[in-house]
């Protein structure tokens, strides 16, 4: 793993304990978390920008 992605992902060593839908929200809502879920669809091509329109969407949509 890339160590940028690694700083990324350091504020999930702070979660508390929680049921695993509230882990699953909270995780969603840490700003670091969504930038290296984001990065890593985008380095797949996973989802991808469209210049037409100025927006990202689905590889396949």
């Amino acid at each position: 793993m890339n160590r940028r992605y690694s700083k990324l992902l350091d504020s999930t060593k702070t979660m508390p304990a929680m049921d695993w839908r509230d882990a699953q929200r909270w995780l969603i809502d840490q700003p670091d978390v969504r930038t290296w879920i984001f990065d890593l669809l985008r380095g797949r091509k996973t989802i991808v920008f469209d210049p037409a329109t100025r927006s990202w969407k689905g590889r396949d949509a």
